[in-house]
């Protein structure tokens, strides 16, 4: 599918995975300044991009990092409008990566049921 991105309102790309941030990247080398914000999250490496945010979070057990990540792509996602365009990068390790416990579910009760016990 293409699309006329003179027709297109801003454009975010955002999402979570220990692949996302080359996703990221190559948005980046394409759309460069055309990106208006943008947000992933990754296992901790160190990776850096020029526009858009990289969060560091933990993998295989979440982390508070991974929830801080996931409420700002939240906040993202919801305030994006009609012709807005957002790019979502999803890959391996994001179900860890981007952890937003529902109302009434702690990040705890998360590390807990994901740890799996040596004699499981």
């Amino acid at each position: 599918m293409a699309y006329d991105l003179t027709k297109m309102g801003d454009i975010y790309v955002i999402g979570g995975g220990k692949g996302s941030v080359s996703i990221a990247r190559g948005l980046e080398d394409i759309l460069r300044d055309r990106i208006k914000r943008g947000l992933i999250i990754e296992k901790r490496h160190g990776h850096k991009l020029s526009r858009i945010k990289v969060v560091e979070g933990a993998h295989s057990v979440p982390d508070e990092e991974g929830v801080k990540g996931s409420e700002e792509i939240r906040e993202i996602a919801l305030n994006a409008k009609k012709n807005d365009l957002v790019f979502v990068c999803v890959t391996g390790g994001c179900s860890a990566l981007m952890t937003l416990p529902a109302q009434g579910v702690s990040l705890k009760d998360i590390q807990k049921v994901t740890i799996i016990p040596k004699s499981f």
